[in-house]
């Protein structure tokens, strides 16, 4: 039973005359969640559990989100593979799911339940567990509008109605913050340059006014967001961010560098004292598409000193929808574009390990290989050849 159960909670409470060390043992037997994601939801922060683990360099690729052991039609199954892809929580597709109430392994009933429960009994409590989770418990954020309410929530909001009144109270404490943000490519663009045009390889200037106005409002929000950051989170210690773009089209054609450099200056221990560390998470480059201008590449001197760059392996399966509105799954490799190819000889004797084929690959394209090209005749040699045995 909740050390909370038979307590009621008012002003005047004898449970606050218990001395605040006591009071904290009580939060604590309430076993909040290591991580948590924070959202907005009609206008309010929310809260849900994060179940997924950081992924390493092998292994997100996209095939794991199709649904499987089920007995729906396969066309319902693309769909929900379909919806999966298309989440911008990029890794954490599944915490997007229980945030949304519709995972299917059950984990999606009122995961925030608990807490919300009792950050809703009165301010003082509020202010209390929501220092308490600020100090042990990683905040996770997906999207640039909560990103924008955290940086400017004033401490200690007297407005509990306040959509940020629940993280104003955390932020002086606040040790772990993990960003994933997955971005239309115009927007991610957008970050590149302080124009009003946004252009990228093989596309016209973005002219519709639509979306030149959400390029500036990206634009406005991401230039503000690390400074105010810096300002607000005095005890952050652990910064992780996770970033990508929605389009099919190669991470290796957005310049990293001038997205991230400004917020690796802000983020940093000459701003924040107590900051140990801050890891930049994003997908492996294409050798076709590499310059160590533009990317964080081995031995660049764009890279930061303090900063730790992960290299991932990017989606590859991407949602597509017709003229007629229907949901269908196209598979479109970035580098190692050979990844499938070597996992499907893993039993054989020319299989190599993961990082051996990435170097090997990467070999042949720095000779002048086009080894998507050689990947297309291949496929394509297995069809005849199939149809000729079909036909034989």
């Amino acid at each position: 039973m909740s050390p909370l159960k038979n307590i009621e909670v008012v002003k005047g409470s004898p449970f606050f005359s218990f001395p605040l060390e006591i009071r904290r043992a009580i939060y604590s037997s309430l076993e909040f969640p290591n991580a948590i994601h924070v959202f907005l939801r009609n206008g309010k922060v929310a809260l849900s559990i994060c179940v997924e683990p950081e992924t390493g360099g092998y292994g997100d690729n996209g095939a794991e989100r199709r649904p499987e052991g089920c007995d729906q039609e396969e066309s319902t199954t693309e769909l929900v593979w379909a919806r999966r892809l298309q989440s911008t929580w990029g890794a954490h597709w599944r915490c997007d799911e229980i945030a949304q109430g519709i995972s299917s392994d059950g984990s999606g009933d009122s995961p925030d339940r608990t807490i919300m429960a009792v950050l809703s009994v009165c301010k003082r409590m509020r202010a209390e567990i929501s220092e308490l989770l600020a100090r042990h418990t990683v905040f996770n954020v997906t999207d640039l509008e909560t990103l924008d309410v955290l940086a400017q929530a004033p401490r200690g909001s007297e407005i509990l109605s306040s959509p940020c009144s629940l993280l104003s109270f955390a932020i002086p404490s606040l040790r772990k913050l993990s960003i994933t943000l997955r971005l239309r490519l115009p927007l991610l663009r957008a970050l590149e340059n302080d124009t009003t045009e946004t252009t990228f390889d093989g596309d016209a200037p973005a002219a519709d006014a639509n979306l030149m106005a959400e390029c500036s409002r990206v634009r406005a929000t991401w230039s503000r967001t690390w400074p105010l950051l810096a300002l607000q989170l005095k005890q952050l210690r652990h910064l992780y961010i996770w970033l990508d773009h929605e389009d099919k089209r190669s991470w290796s054609l957005v310049d990293e560098c001038k997205i991230l450099l400004p917020v690796a200056a802000s983020m940093s221990p000459a701003r924040i004292a107590s900051l140990k560390d801050v890891t930049f998470n994003l997908p492996k480059l294409h050798p076709r598409y590499e310059d160590p201008e533009r990317h964080f590449t081995k031995g660049s001197a764009q890279t930061p000193e303090l900063i730790t760059i992960h290299r991932r392996l990017r989606q590859r399966y991407f949602a597509e929808q017709d003229a007629s509105g229907r949901l269908s799954v196209e598979f479109k490799p970035d580098f190692p574009v050979m990844y499938e190819v070597n996992h499907l000889a893993l039993q054989g004797q020319l299989s190599m390990p993961d990082e051996e084929y990435e170097e090997y690959e990467r070999g042949q394209w720095e000779s002048g290989v086009d080894v998507e090209l050689e990947l297309e005749f291949e496929f394509e040699s297995i069809r005849n050849w199939n149809t000729f045995e079909h036909t034989a």
